[in-house]
């Protein structure tokens, strides 16, 4: 509330000669107030004022002869709501010659654009009412927009000038860099669309000409975004884009309302209201050119395009197409007769028409002529690149949805939902009703807790477990051969899937079509790690560090290579009773005669080999250092040429063999046993 200021007369009696201000006067210092001259004396004298205010009532009339000291008017004193560059918007008064006790509490910017024009929190608490009850009127959402690798992609290395939907600019003259921005396929349709049920906010961490610049590409009218574009320069923190919501959405409601769309979710502290969008990835040696420094994104978002190929190709399309365009001399010839022959008949038909009539015919058919030819050369001279990038489709159905129940929700209870809540809410409806089972994508020394991919699926609303119950309804599996998929391969109603499901299913934000995805031997599946736009949501700083930061969940090699052993001797013992009864005769024949093959040099590590010269060997240093002697003499390596491995080979054993492994340690028994069982397994094989 402004406190009411007395303004006093002279130390001496005067006489009012004429009032400057009236009631409602905006005053400052400086300004002058009435005109008066003292009872003795006829000069006319001003009365200049020294608060900031407005003029709430003046105590005498013009004409009064008013005591010394005597009260002249009252003004309200100006809190400096509203300034700019340090000047009131109200008053005009220069803040920085004000007495710091009656300093302005203007310390909220409202416009993005223009951080220097800041007003009161009561004022814009005030304004961001104003705003919510808009958009409620509406039906509409905020929907903060980035810009980098979301919806466009740019670059200043140096790239072909002819590449089609590409712009080439430079914001600081002839002499700086040039910037190469491409679009996102769909950007300018999914704007139009999304406009209907969205308030548009561009938020950048790009300087503030290169952002307005962008938006000229996307919005040329300023209908779409109009004032609402948030650059480097207006941001309150260097390294994140949340410290700015609260001066842009000063409601009591907040951020509420508001929904964001950007390709990393650090900047925004991992704030609940984000969808993180898959990273648009068009050249190939850039990333997020405006990255925070000391925040340059390492994930793997795309390889890009590489234009040599490409431009390569254009040119030889085109080279193609002139070496084929020359025609032969008889139909050349043929071809200007029936040309003559037809400009003799238009000669005829056309003598009637005055010369003006056919001057102006001409010039249009020139004019024509030239444009059709210079449209022609420019699409020939422009290389198309196709672009397979469709997630906006899928971004806009997302969308869509969060818009769809929030009206629902509000509708039915008249209050305003929280889309912080609202929108983990519906990511959580995705899988509901699904139990997940991993194979090949949680380290074996990992809690599966603390595993990304555990939490991806947990936030999509699906079940996790450790092993394969009859609750499964999928296995997502890195690599074929692993005890978990020989006893999925039992039940048909479980889905082999590979890592690639889960990760389109939280991009997507659906329930994403098994079949597309299947498990199969032919097929590499190198995603282990969760792609970064894939990533859960995090809830606090002690969090992050237990479950992001802990060692085990950085897939190294070593751990890639600890997964794969669940391919185990164990799972290839059983596996004849994990294959499916309909398997085709003759694969299960490749596969037995495969595993025969590799089974020695994985048992060799495991067990003690037996040189046919009655020695024992140790099997791992001893086969890495070429054996004994006698067996480099035989020019045979003895894990070859053990006994198990001819018994597979289907070779003869023959009766010294036998004698000499029978003669030799304890060790021998082993090589018999394990024939043994290899023959067991022949007999399963083959009842199956």
């Amino acid at each position: 509330m402004s406190e009411n200021i007395v303004v006093l007369s002279p130390d001496k009696d005067i006489k009012i000669n004429k009032w400057i201000v009236h009631k409602g006067s905006q005053v400052s210092n400086g300004s002058v107030l009435l005109l008066y001259h003292e009872v003795e004396s006829e000069i006319i004298e001003r009365l200049i004022n020294i608060n900031c205010g407005i003029v709430k009532k003046l105590l005498h009339k013009e004409g009064s002869l008013v005591p010394k000291n005597s009260p002249l008017l009252e003004i309200a004193e100006c809190l400096h709501t509203t300034i700019l560059l340090d000047l009131c918007a109200e008053c005009g008064a220069d803040l920085q010659q004000i007495d710091m006790a009656k300093m302005s509490k203007a310390s909220v910017p409202m416009i993005h654009s223009v951080p220097e024009l800041k007003v009161s929190e009561e004022l814009a608490k005030k304004l961001g009412r104003a705003d919510t009850n808009r958009l409620l009127k509406d039906r509409k959402l905020a929907l903060l927009v980035d810009l980098d690798q979301t919806i466009i992609h740019t670059t200043n290395d140096n790239v072909p000038n002819n590449l089609k939907d590409v712009y080439h600019f430079q914001l600081y003259g002839p002499n700086s860099p040039w910037f190469h921005v491409r679009l996102r396929p769909g950007t300018l349709n999914f704007l139009k669309a999304i406009e209907k049920y969205y308030e548009l906010h561009i938020c950048t961490f790009g300087a503030r000409n290169y952002a307005h610049m962008i938006c000229a590409f996307l919005d040329e009218n300023g209908r779409l975004f109009s004032h609402r574009i948030l650059s480097r320069d207006e941001c309150l923190n260097a390294t994140r884009k949340n410290d700015n919501l609260k001066a842009l959405f000063p409601d009591e409601i907040g951020d509420a309302m508001v929904c964001i769309i950007d390709d990393r979710e650090d900047v925004w502290n991992y704030a609940k209201n984000l969808i993180q969008v898959k990273p648009y990835h068009f050249f190939q040696t850039t990333g997020d050119i405006n990255a925070p420094e000391g925040l340059t994104k390492r994930e793997l978002d795309g390889e890009g395009v590489d234009f040599n190929k490409i431009v390569k190709l254009h040119n030889a399309t085109k080279t193609n197409k002139v070496q084929t365009s020359p025609k032969t001399d008889d139909e050349t010839k043929s071809n200007t007769t029936n040309e003559e022959a037809k400009t003799e008949v238009k000669e005829e038909e056309t003598k009637n028409e005055s010369k003006e009539d056919k001057t102006k015919k001409q010039l249009q058919k020139d004019g024509e002529s030239n444009s059709i030819v210079d449209k022609e050369d420019a699409d020939d001279n422009l290389v198309e690149v196709e672009d397979p990038d469709d997630y906006l489709l899928y971004l806009e159905t997302i969308l869509m949805k969060i818009h769809t129940r929030f009206y629902e929700q509000y509708d039915k209870t008249s209050e305003i939902p929280d889309l912080k809540k609202l929108i983990p809410q519906l990511k959580s409806e995705i899988l509901i009703g699904v139990t997940i089972v991993f194979s090949g994508l949680v380290p074996n020394n990992a809690k599966l807790e603390y595993s990304r991919p555990y939490l991806v699926a947990k936030n999509m609303g699906a079940n996790v477990s450790n092993s394969i119950t009859d609750e499964t309804t999928h296995l997502v599996a890195a690599s074929t051969g692993t005890q978990k998929v020989f006893q999925a391969q039992k039940n048909k109603k479980i889905f082999i899937v590979t890592p690639e499901w889960l990760w389109t299913c939280a991009e997507r934000w659906e329930h994403v079509e098994e079949k597309l995805f299947p498990l199969t031997s032919g097929r590499s599946h190198k995603m282990r790690q969760v792609p970064a736009h894939c990533s859960p949501e995090r809830v606090n700083e002690e969090e992050q560090t237990v479950k992001f930061n802990n060692p085990f969940l950085q897939m190294s090699d070593d751990d890639i290579a600890s997964m794969e052993a669940e391919v185990t001797d164990s799972s290839s013992d059983t596996d004849s009773d994990d294959e499916r009864e309909d398997t085709p005769e003759i694969e299960r024949i490749v596969r037995k005669r495969k595993r025969s093959e590799d089974r020695p040099s994985t048992s060799s590590k495991l067990v003690h080999t037996i040189d046919l010269s009655g020695g024992k060997k140790e099997n791992e240093d001893n086969i890495s250092q070429g054996g004994s002697s006698e067996s480099e003499k035989s020019g045979k390596s003895s894990d070859s040429d053990t006994l198990v491995a001819k018994f597979r080979r289907g070779e003869k054993v023959s009766e010294l063999e036998s004698n000499d492994s029978s003669e030799s340690s304890g060790e021998g028994e082993g090589e018999w046993n394990e024939m043994g069982a290899e023959l067991e397994r022949g007999f399963l094989d083959d009842e199956d």
